[in-house]
């Protein structure tokens, strides 16, 4: 009787995103990227006539973002009458 070696499931990290891989990994638009990339936020390479977006940056730039804030819900609290 044989058995299979086990395996670890390790998903391996893309080096680079193209444009609109990044666009939905940060959930914008190409557009936005396109900005982020002028603007000095995230880095990219030339890959022949390819623009490739290095993910390193992206997941770097998503890290600093501040935390999001919400209001507490009052969503079925009844008030008390007095």
């Amino acid at each position: 009787m044989t058995t299979k070696p086990k395996t670890q499931d390790t998903a391996v990290e893309p080096a680079f995103l193209g444009i609109l891989d990044t666009a939905r990994f940060l959930g914008v638009s190409e557009w936005t990227v396109k900005q982020m990339l002028r603007r000095g936020f995230i880095k990219a390479k030339k890959a022949g006539r390819r623009t490739v977006v290095i993910h390193a940056t992206t997941k770097a730039y998503a890290e600093s973002l501040p935390n999001a804030k919400f209001a507490p819900s009052t969503r079925g609290v009844k008030s008390q009458a007095a």
